[in-house]
C-alpha cells in the first residue's frame, strides 16, 4: 500500500513485485510511505519517482526511515519516529541486482530497502519525508531615481537601489503578503 501525506493511494500492481506500479505524487508532498508485506522468497521495497524533466526527485535508500511496527499516524506529515522502532531503510542491493531484474522505469539509482536483519514473512512500514524547503521568490525592481525596500519591516540592503538603470533583486519569503513597502524617490526638480 502507498500512502502521500497520509492518503492511501490506488494503483495498479500493488500486489505484484515484478509490476511497476504509477502513482501521481505532488511535487509538494510532505510524506511518501509505503507499506509492504512480504509472503516468501526475497524481502524488499523498491521506489523512485521523477520529474517532468526525467530527473530523480527520490529514490529508495537510506535515507528512507523503516519499522517493522505499525504505529498510529506513520503515514502522516508531523509523524515523530521513535528511535526504538524506526530505522535507516537497510540497502539490500541496487535497482536489477540479483534475484530482481529491472523493473519499468524506475530509477537505475534506486536501491531495494528493508529493515536490518531481512526476515521473509513480514511486513515493513517505510516512509521518506525529505527536508523541508523553505521557498524563496526574488523581487526584481527598479525606480527612478531611489528605492527603498522593506521585508518583514527590515529595510533591505542591495546593490542597485540608487540606479533606476540597473535592476535589483531582494531575496522574498514565499508568502508575497510578508512584502511590507517599497517607497520610491524621485530627485527631479
Amino acid at each position: 500500500t502507498v500512502y502521500v501525506d497520509g492518503v492511501g493511494m490506488p494503483a495498479d500492481g500493488l500486489s505484484d513485485w515484478r509490476k511497476e506500479s504509477q502513482i501521481p505524487l505532488p511535487s509538494d508532498f510532505k510524506v511518501l510511505a509505503i507499506k509492504c508485506e512480504d509472503v516468501g522468497g526475497k524481502v524488499g521495497v523498491l521506489a523512485s519517482a521523477h520529474n517532468d524533466a526525467g530527473e530523480d526527485v527520490l529514490v529508495t535508500d537510506g535515507s528512507w526511515s523503516c519499522s517493522k511496527e505499525e504505529e498510529e499516524g506513520w503515514t502522516e506529515p508531523g509523524f515523530r519516529e521513535s528511535s526504538d522502532t524506526w530505522e535507516a531503510g537497510d540497502v539490500i542491493g541496487k535497482h536489477g541486482v540479483s534475484p530482481w531484474s529491472k523493473i519499468g522505469q524506475i530509477s537505475d539509482d534506486a536501491n531495494w530497502i528493508w529493515t536490518k536483519n531481512w526476515k521473509a514473512w513480514e511486513t515493513v512500514y517505510c516512509r521518506y519525508a525529505p527536508a523541508p524547503v523553505a521557498p524563496m521568490n526574488t523581487l526584481r525592481a527598479t525606480c527612478d531615481n531611489k528605492m527603498t525596500v522593506y521585508v518583514d519591516g527590515m529595510e533591505q540592503q542591495v546593490d542597485g537601489l540608487s540606479d533606476w538603470r540597473k535592476e535589483s533583486q531582494i531575496p522574498l519569503p514565499s508568502d508575497p503578503s510578508d512584502l511590507q513597502s517599497v517607497q520610491s524617490t524621485s530627485n527631479q526638480m
